[in-house]
């Protein structure tokens, strides 16, 4: 064995090496540990803070463009609001969406809504799944098969 294979014996071998530190093998039958160096302890915050670094822009613009004026929006939905009035007017509180639940043609155009997401999307959801264990089984051509469905989303930015 090579003086760099040794490692420690007995209770030192066995012991769990306590939190934050490296064991050193160096001396043999006592585990005492090492300091992590700098350039360690660097690494070990940038293995757990880089993700979320990598990821952060994505949430300030979300925060930014698209919850501030969903936020902005509920706020002065509550407010009797004329948008070319510099004040924002009176608190009605749930009044505007009562008269809005209670109008006729909102009800119609949220029962057309819903029927067309329906109609539209049950019908694209089991042709893929047909079109999906089709393509999954061995196909004379499967290759030419494949590429003709993945052919318009490659084509189409191109």
């Amino acid at each position: 064995m090579t003086e760099h294979s040794t490692l420690p014996t007995g209770d030192a071998a066995t012991a769990a090496p306590p939190a934050g530190g490296i064991p050193d093998i160096r001396h043999e039958g006592r585990a005492t540990m090492l300091r992590p160096t700098w350039r360690e302890r660097r690494s070990r915050w940038d293995v757990r803070v880089s993700p979320y670094l990598y990821v952060s822009p994505f949430f300030v613009l979300f925060a930014v463009i698209g919850l501030f004026p969903l936020g902005y929006t509920a706020y002065l939905s509550l407010y009797d609001w004329q948008p070319l009035a510099s004040h924002k007017g009176a608190f009605l509180g749930l009044e505007n969406y009562s008269k809005v639940l209670g109008d006729p043609v909102f009800t119609k155009a949220l029962v057309n809504t819903i029927s067309i997401f329906l109609l539209s999307s049950v019908p694209q959801v089991i042709i893929a799944v047909v079109i999906a264990a089709l393509l999954d089984n061995r196909l004379r051509g499967s290759t030419l098969w494949r590429m003709s469905v993945l052919l318009p989303f490659v084509a189409a930015p191109a």
